[in-house]
């Protein structure tokens, strides 16, 4: 789903008619604005006037000051992908923004979340990394089986990875003849 879900924060407490309608590309703004909210219920984490909103019931200065800040960030975050994005309006009324605002990279900035909606299931797996002991601040990553199996990767392809503004690192396989450049 496009959508960020309650089994992406497992650790969050949320009011039984929680409303959950902003996009996984906010998902690290969220687990960040979780520092604060600690075991507060969250009533809503939606996308409204095209930034993130958090809502608790009785948040206390510290978190509202927190969520504010997160809010404001939230406007150069795609909230498709986590890229960096900008708020964009669709046309103007009387020389002010009006219609859908959104804020989007430039690959997704005609992307609706509606229009997504049942066709993007976001996936993501957690890895471990451990100190490669090289001196050199190398890590290795140990990928889980399932994500090798889903991505029909096996050991021996060689991985380009991307580190995204969010801090979301992506992986993609490299082909034959990129690998062998990279080598």
């Amino acid at each position: 789903m496009i959508y960020i879900q309650k089994e992406d924060l497992p650790t969050a407490s949320f009011a039984l008619d929680a409303r959950l309608y902003a996009g996984q590309g906010w998902l690290s703004l969220v687990r960040e604005a979780m520092v604060v909210i600690g075991s507060s219920p969250i009533h809503a984490i939606r996308e409204d006037a095209g930034l993130l909103r958090i809502e608790l019931g009785r948040p206390t200065p510290e978190q509202s000051e927190t969520i504010k800040e997160i809010q404001k960030r939230s406007a150069q975050v795609c909230e498709i992908c986590g890229e960096q994005g900008s708020l964009r309006f669709e046309g103007l009324k009387n020389g002010q923004p009006a219609g859908w605002h959104r804020t989007r990279c430039d690959e997704h900035v005609d992307t609706r979340t509606d229009d997504l909606r049942g066709k993007i299931k976001a996936k993501s797996w957690l890895a471990v990394c451990q100190d490669a002991g090289d001196g050199n601040g190398d890590l290795l990553v140990y990928l889980p089986p399932d994500l090798l199996a889903e991505m029909g990767w096996q050991a021996g392809d060689t991985l380009d990875f991307n580190v995204l503004a969010n801090g979301t690192i992506t992986l993609s396989k490299l082909g034959a003849e990129k690998a062998g450049e990279s080598s």
